[in-house]
């Protein structure tokens, strides 16, 4: 597919985004764009379940079928017709069933669209899954992605650099640190073993394709409570026994709850303070702004224990300019940068 619009378009699909950005009808009208859709959208494995299948190729043929002039002259290609004929014939889930279901969601990587070939980052996870219960790590959520793309903007925040990525979830972003971003050594941590264990699954999947080499990426259980020094470096050392010398701590939708936001500020605290402060560590925090109050209480634990809080400035593109990672933004989305804060300061 060479056409912008229709590269677009199928990004955003491979991504099973749900407001998808739909090409002109007069353009899907084209008999060999009908067949580069069936190709690319429908025809062969990773192309989304059923459900999602039937519901973007429904809107495809409505949009179609209104710019038809002379049935004689247009219509709706018999494969993509014959293709809804058969989504239609599969038993549909119940929603709740639907929520809880893990797929492999294809990331590709915000290049230019003329691009050939770019790289994917390939997720399993539960891409409708509620934001509720032990199983919110099992879905890449949409501060995550607006903390990808800052970072896909800005390599030289990560290369070279070691990293502890907290709550990391799915692992999109600790794998596109160390893959693409060329991060010396990426540490993926949860709280969660049974979000280590698929983040793991996850790591392991991209091993030969953005993972090169796969070896500086792992995946350990942090509990943020055990933040003793001895304990951390226990959990935080590599294989061979090492502990790398971190000077990034990533965090993507970490300050969700009041409850949590003291257990993690001492944690950075001790990170920034205690282990790591001579390697010039800083910490990047993507935080959705759900509760103005929760972050004014993240912000201020972080002040008490001696840690700088500062708004990086950086305003994502809008979802219908996106070239990957796409989201939306329902509420507003801000990133953080702290630092232990400096002898000046607190002068």
């Amino acid at each position: 597919m060479d056409d912008p619009q229709l590269v677009h378009f199928y990004r955003q699909y491979m991504q099973q985004v749900q407001n998808l950005s739909f090409p002109p009808a007069k353009l899907l009208l084209e008999p060999d764009v009908q067949d580069q859709l069936y190709k690319h959208f429908f025809d062969g494995p990773l192309k989304g379940p059923a459900a999602y299948q039937r519901k973007v190729l429904k809107q495809l043929i409505s949009l179609i079928e209104r710019v038809i002039d002379d049935p004689d002259e247009d219509a709706v290609s018999d494969q993509l017709m014959e293709h809804m004929g058969y989504l239609s014939t599969l038993p549909k889930d119940d929603p709740a069933t639907e929520a809880s279901q893990t797929q492999i969601i294809t990331y590709i990587l915000p290049e230019p669209f003329e691009a050939r070939n770019p790289p994917r980052i390939l997720i399993e996870e539960a891409p409708n899954l509620l934001a509720a219960g032990s199983n919110v790590g099992l879905r890449t959520w949409e501060a995550s992605l607006y903390l990808t793309q800052y970072l896909h903007s800005n390599p030289n925040l990560v290369s070279g650099k070691s990293i502890i990525e907290l709550g990391a979830g799915t692992g999109l972003l600790s794998i596109l640190a160390a893959g693409r971003l060329n991060a010396a050594h990426v540490m993926s941590t949860d709280g969660l073993p049974h979000v280590v264990e698929s983040m793991e699954k996850n790591i392991h999947r991209n091993q030969r394709t953005v993972l090169q080499p796969s070896t500086n990426i792992e995946a350990k259980v942090l509990d943020w409570a055990d933040d003793d020094p001895d304990v951390l470096e226990d959990t935080l050392s590599i294989r061979n026994g090492d502990l790398p010398n971190y000077n990034l701590i990533l965090g993507a939708d970490i300050t969700y709850s009041p409850d949590v936001v003291p257990v993690l500020a001492r944690l950075l605290m001790v990170l920034m303070i205690d282990m790591f402060a001579d390697n010039g560590i800083e910490a990047l925090i993507s935080a959705t702004v759900r509760n103005e109050k929760t972050l004014s209480v993240f912000r201020d634990a972080c002040v008490e224990r001696e840690l700088d809080v500062t708004e990086v400035d950086f305003t994502c593109p809008s979802v219908k300019e996106q070239r990957g990672f796409f989201h939306e933004q329902a509420f507003p989305i801000v990133i953080m940068r702290i630092r232990a804060r400096t002898k000046d300061s607190k002068d």
